[in-house]
C-alpha cells in the first residue's frame, strides 16, 4: 500500500467509524471554501488504533483524498491546493467551482479492525450555486461563402445549468427552417448575404447572465442598393448616373456600358465620360448621340455581377437628318419624298416649300413629266433637293437595249446559273450564244436596274437536237411487294424520248442495279415482285436518238412489312445498361436539291441524353466526320458512303447500316437533330 510504506497487507486492519451518517447539506457559492464533516468514532478513553480516512465523489471510483496517520495526504490533481483535511477526518475544500456540486463520503478505515462491506461512511452534500460561465464560444468573426451551411456552437455551465438562447442582431431567434437551435448549436442553412450581423450567444440563470458576442460576415456578389435613375437633359449639358452597391468583401469595381459596349470603347464619348469611385457615370456635354440605355456593372470577383440599367434622354430642337440632294422618281408612276428629321420632343409639323414659297400640300397634287427637273426646297434644311423624272424602260427578252435613261447596266443570266464562257452579253443588252449546246436549254432572265427601280424579264431556251434533260420530281409510293414511280420528264432534245426506271437493293446485301423499260409515252410504272421489308434505290433515265440524260436523283424507299409494327413499350428494358446502341434503319431519300437521312433511334433509347454524329466518305478514302462534302472535282460527279452513330458525353456507339449516295454537287450537312438530319446540295 502506497500510503503506509513499511507496513505489511497481512497487519492492515480495516473498519468504518459513524458509519451510515448523513450530515446537513453544505451550501456555498463559487470561489467560496466549505468543511464537509466527518467523526472518526473513537472511544473517549484510549489511544486512537492506526486508521487510514479516504474521501469519495459519488459517481467517482477513486477517492480524492487519501490519508495514513502522519503521513502527507495525497490528493487527487483536480483537487490540488484546494483539498485538505482538518479537524482530524474532515474535509477541508477552498475555491469551489460549480462542477464541485455532489454527494461525498468520508471513509475511515481502521486497521485493527475486521473490513464491514456493508457498513457506510460519512455522507455530505454539497451544493454550490455559480453564475454562468462559457466553456465554449465560437470565434469572435466567422466568414462565410454565399449559399453554404453556418454552425455556431455555444455551451456555458453554471449551478443551477444556465439556460442558453441566440439573438441576432438584438431580437431573439426562434427555431426554423433556415434556423436550426439544438443545445447551444446554431445552424444557418444556406447562409445569404442578409444573414450577416451581430449573433449574441446568451447564457442566464437566477444568479446572473453572461453574453458572447460574434460578427458573421456573408461572403457573396454585390447587391445594387442605389440603382441609376432615368436622366433627362438639354444638349450641351452634362448627366450623372449614380450607381452603388453593397458586398462582402467590399472591393467593388464598377463598369458602365452603352448596349454592350463599354463606355470607354466608345469613340462618341471619349473625351467626355468619367467613372467615378462611388461608381457613378459623368457624360460631360451631352449631344444627341449620346440618348439610349446605360447599364452599370458591379463586381467583387464572387458570383454573377450586379447590373442595373437607366434611360438618358436628350432634348434637342427639330433638324433634317441626312437629306439627299437628289431624288428620282418614276415618270406616270406615284412617288414620294421623304423628309427624314429628328428631334426631342418629337417634331409637331413640317413645312414644304417650292422656289421660295410655301406650299400647301393639302390642295396640290404634284406631277413630274418626262425629263423634267423641279427643285424642292425643305423649309428647315440649309440644302435643296433636287427632283428628277425618270422614264422607265420594260427590256425585250435577250435584246435588252439600254438609253443613257438608265444609270446603271442592264444584266442576263440563267436562273440556275450564270452567263458562262460560250455566251456574251454585247454593250446593247443583247445575250449572245457563241456555240449552242445542251446547257442553253432552260430559263434565262434579263435584269434592269436604276436608281428608281428593278425589272426583270424572262424567257425559256430549248436546243433542239440534243440529249434529253435529265427528270426530276421522282416520287415512290410503297406497298409490300411493289412500289409505284411518277416523275416530270425533262426536255426531249426536240426528239422522241424514251424512259427506263433502275433500281437495286439498299439493305447493304451485294445487288447489282436492275432496269424496266418504261412504255413510249408514260411518266409512271409500277413494279412487282420485290421483297418486303426491304430498302431499295430507285432513279430514272431518259433516252432519244441522239443520247441520254443523266440519271436522276436517286430516292430511297423501304417496302411494306408483311406483319403490322409492334409498339415498342415507354419503358423497355435497357440492353447492356450504360452501352450506347447505333442508329436503325438508316435511309435516304433524293430530291432536286436535297438527301434526306432518315433513322430510328437506339434499340435501348431511355431518357439519357444522347446525340448523333453523321460519318461520310468518297468511295476509296477515310471515314470523316464533318459538316460538309467537297464538290466532286469531275462533272460527272462521285459515289459517297454515309452512316450515322450514336453519340453521348462519353461514349459512343458503333455504326449504323452504311448507305451509298451518288452525286455532282457539294453536300452540306447544317443539322443533326434525334431523329433526322438534311443533307443539302448547294
Amino acid at each position: 500500500c502506497s500510503c503506509c510504506p513499511g507496513l505489511p497487507i497481512a497487519n492492515i486492519y480495516s473498519g468504518r467509524g459513524a458509519a451510515n451518517l448523513r450530515l446537513p447539506p453544505v451550501s456555498v457559492r463559487a470561489g467560496e471554501s466549505a468543511v464537509l464533516g466527518c467523526d472518526l468514532g473513537v472511544a473517549r478513553s484510549g489511544r486512537a488504533p492506526p486508521y487510514v480516512i479516504e474521501w469519495y465523489k459519488r459517481g467517482v471510483p477513486f477517492p480524492l483524498l487519501i490519508q495514513f496517520g502522519s503521513y502527507p495526504a495525497r490528493v487527487d490533481p483536480a483537487y490540488t491546493g484546494r483539498a485538505s483535511l482538518v479537524q482530524a477526518a474532515s474535509l477541508h475544500m477552498r475555491d469551489i467551482q460549480a462542477e464541485d456540486s455532489g454527494w461525498y463520503e468520508c471513509r475511515v478505515l481502521f486497521l485493527d479492525r475486521d473490513y464491514d462491506p456493508s457498513a457506510n461512511g460519512t455522507w455530505a452534500y454539497l451544493s454550490v450555486t455559480a453564475p454562468p460561465r462559457f466553456r465554449h464560444t465560437p470565434a469572435p468573426y466567422v466568414e462565410a461563402r454565399q449559399g453554404a451551411n453556418v454552425a455556431l456552437y455555444c455551451s456555458a455551465v453554471g449551478e443551477p445549468e444556465p439556460l442558453v438562447a441566440w439573438k441576432k442582431n438584438g431580437d431573439p431567434l426562434r427555431a426554423s427552417l433556415r434556423y436550426k437551435l439544438e443545445n447551444g448549436r446554431l445552424v444557418i442553412v444556406g447562409a445569404q448575404r442578409n444573414d450577416s450581423g451581430i449573433y449574441a450567444c446568451w447564457a442566464s440563470s437566477v444568479h446572473g447572465e453572461v453574453v458572447h458576442v460574434t460578427r458573421l460576415l456573408v461572403q457573396g456578389p454585390p447587391v445594387i442598393v442605389l440603382p441609376p435613375r432615368n436622366v433627362t437633359v438639354n444638349a450641351s449639358q452634362h448627366a450623372l448616373f449614380s450607381c452603388r452597391a453593397e458586398a462582402y468583401p467590399s472591393n467593388i469595381s464598377y463598369s458602365w456600358f452603352y448596349g454592350d459596349i463599354n463606355v470607354h470603347s466608345l469613340r462618341t464619348l471619349e473625351g467626355r465620360v468619367r467613372v467615378l469611385l462611388d461608381g457613378s457615370l459623368l457624360l460631360y456635354r451631352t449631344g444627341p448621340d449620346d440618348a439610349g440605355t446605360y447599364r452599370c456593372l458591379a463586381t467583387n470577383g464572387l458570383g454573377r455581377p450586379a447590373s442595373a440599367t437607366a434611360t438618358l434622354t436628350v432634348l434637342f430642337p427639330a433638324r433634317v437628318v441626312a437629306m439627299p440632294a437628289v431624288s428620282y422618281l418614276p415618270v406616270g408612276l406615284p412617288g414620294s419624298l421623304v423628309c427624314p428629321t429628328g428631334a426631342i420632343p418629337p417634331v409637331s409639323h413640317v413645312n414644304w416649300m417650292r422656289g421660295g414659297q410655301p406650299l400647301d400640300l393639302s390642295q396640290v397634287r404634284i406631277f413630274i413629266r418626262p425629263v423634267n427637273t423641279i427643285e424642292w426646297t425643305y423649309s428647315e434644311c440649309v440644302r435643296s433637293v433636287r427632283v428628277v423624272g425618270r422614264k422607265t424602260l420594260c427590256p425585250h427578252l435577250f435584246l435588252c437595249y439600254n438609253n443613257s435613261q438608265f444609270s446603271a447596266g442592264l444584266t442576263c443570266l440563267q436562273i440556275d446559273g450564270e452567263v458562262s464562257a460560250g455566251q456574251q452579253v454585247l454593250r446593247d443588252g443583247r445575250l449572245q450564244f457563241l456555240s449552242l449546246s445542251r446547257a442553253a436549254t432552260g430559263c434565262w432572265v434579263c435584269e434592269a436596274s436604276n436608281a428608281v427601280t428593278t425589272i426583270r424579264a424572262e424567257t425559256h431556251i430549248f436546243v433542239t437536237g440534243t440529249a434529253p434533260q435529265v427528270s426530276h420530281s421522282l416520287n415512290v409510293s410503297v406497298a409490300v411487294h411493289s412500289v409505284n414511280l411518277s416523275w416530270e420528264p425533262g426536255y426531249n432534245g426536240g426528239h422522241l424520248q424514251n424512259f427506263s426506271v433502275w433500281s437495286k437493293r439498299a439493305d447493304g446485301r451485294p445487288a447489282e442495279w436492275a432496269s424496266w423499260t418504261v412504255p413510249v409515252g408514260q411518266t409512271e410504272l409500277t413494279l412487282g415482285g420485290l421483297a418486303a421489308d426491304t430498302l431499295y434505290q430507285f432513279s430514272i433515265l431518259a433516252t432519244n436518238v441522239v443520247g441520254s440524260s443523266p440519271f436522276s436523283t436517286m430516292v430511297t424507299a423501304h417496302t411494306l412489312s408483311l406483319f403490322p409494327p409492334v409498339p415498342m413499350p415507354t419503358n423497355h428494358a435497357v440492353t447492356g445498361l450504360g452501352t450506347l446502341l447505333p442508329p436503325r434503319c438508316l435511309v435516304a431519300n433524293q430530291t432536286e436539291r436535297a438527301v434526306y437521312l432518315v433513322w430510328l433511334p437506339p434499340a435501348n433509347e431511355t431518357h439519357m441524353l444522347w446525340n448523333y454524329s453523321v460519318e461520310v466518305r468518297r468511295r476509296g478514302e477515310q471515314w470523316e466526320q464533318i459538316e460538309s462534302l467537297p464538290s466532286s472535282q469531275t462533272t460527272s460527279g462521285a459515289w459517297y458512303d454515309l452512316r450515322v452513330r450514336t453519340v453521348s458525353k462519353d461514349s459512343i456507339s458503333e455504326p449504323s447500316n452504311m448507305l451509298t449516295i451518288w452525286t455532282t454537287g457539294e453536300l452540306n450537312c447544317p443539322l443533326v437533330g434525334n431523329q433526322w438530319t438534311c443533307v443539302k446540295f448547294k
